[in-house]
């Protein structure tokens, strides 16, 4: 149920499949760090909520665990045969799992589909499929970003993930089923766009010989994601302190005025908040037509009290310590001026 299962062997799918359904996950893995993925691309485009262009970069140099497997992640995986069934239903298609995907003339052009749609007359081992079909889940939150079903008017991010899958087998349309908050499931129908799937291949491509190749991490923003990535990335500390340059001598003097900023700022924040709370004494909160402020109390929580028992228990507590990679602090310590 939910598609076709097993080998299907067809001289179309032998051109492009690189490895079948179901291969062992670490080679699938391997694999996918040799290209981009249709989720790579919305990555590297900046569009995917979940993962940024660092973490592609750090998953192509194989510098990153895994991403943990979550509660939305198992739903999805549960729904994804019902939806597919749920799509044969709608529309009398019967739909397949490709395995993973290449492009043989855009080798760089990787992807997974959900499933291949084709013909109930056609049999396995004829030509290309019809057209391809991603199967999404979203929350109610999401709802506002789909437009009216049997249009193309999906998220960003699946658009374009749709129209690298379309770059990678060369069909000329991809579907997409989602089911919102566990309602009916809705169909949309998105058709080729060459120009936006040649915009993508020259910006998986930059990407790959600008980042992947030489291993140069993309330009850093002020997001965590960044931080994370130049972490990972630059994990050796060697003991040596460089001269600076009249570009990091700028970028050190903005970061003196920043904090100086900051730190005003963080005063203000503080003495605002220590005037409404004088106000408030023993009232719990108050109401206003700017909105609402609440000073609680909190309930009492049980903590282990570690160092009572690391002197009543030296022995036992011996036993269980462990021993942690340490990692880079950056700290920045400006000249004072005279008389500060």
């Amino acid at each position: 149920m939910g598609g076709i299962t097993g080998t299907v062997t067809n001289n179309w799918l032998a051109n492009l499949q690189v490895l079948p359904p179901n291969s062992d996950r670490q080679e699938w893995l391997q694999a996918r760090r040799q290209g981009i993925s249709s989720t790579d691309i919305a990555c590297i485009s900046g569009l995917n909520p979940y993962r940024t262009i660092y973490d592609v970069f750090l998953e192509k140099l194989d510098l990153v665990e895994e991403t943990p497997d979550n509660p939305r992640m198992r739903r999805g995986r549960r729904m994804e045969p019902v939806l597919a069934e749920d799509y044969e239903e709608a529309t009398g298609f019967h739909v397949y799992s490709p395995g993973l995907l290449r492009n043989p003339d855009k080798p760089l052009a990787i992807a997974t589909p959900d499933r291949l749609v084709i013909d109930t007359a056609n049999p396995l081992d004829g030509g290309e499929p019809n057209h391809g079909l991603e199967i999404k889940t979203a929350g109610i939150r999401q709802a506002k970003r789909w437009g009216e079903p049997g249009t193309d008017d999906v998220p960003d991010e699946y658009l374009v993930q749709c129209q690298w899958c379309m770059a990678v087998t060369g069909l000329k349309r991809w579907d997409l089923i989602v089911s919102i908050a566990g309602e009916e499931p809705q169909i949309y129908e998105l058709t080729r766009n060459d120009a936006l799937i040649q915009q993508l291949y020259e910006r998986a491509e930059k990407f790959w010989n600008q980042h992947v190749v030489p291993k140069i991490p993309p330009q850093v923003d002020e997001s965590e994601a960044a931080a994370k990535m130049l972490s990972q990335f630059y994990t050796r500390a060697d003991e040596d302190i460089i001269d600076s340059t009249p570009a990091l001598d700028s970028l050190a003097a903005q970061l003196v005025r920043q904090k100086q900023f900051l730190q005003v700022a963080q005063d203000n924040v503080r003495y605002l908040e220590n005037r409404i709370k004088a106000t408030l004494g023993d009232h719990e909160g108050v109401v206003g037509e700017w909105g609402k402020a609440t000073w609680k109390k909190t309930r009492g929580r049980t903590i282990f009290d570690e160092k009572r028992f690391m002197a009543e228990r030296p022995d036992l507590a011996e036993q269980y310590k462990v021993t942690k990679p340490g990692s880079r602090v950056f700290r920045f310590a400006p000249k004072k001026e005279k008389g500060e």
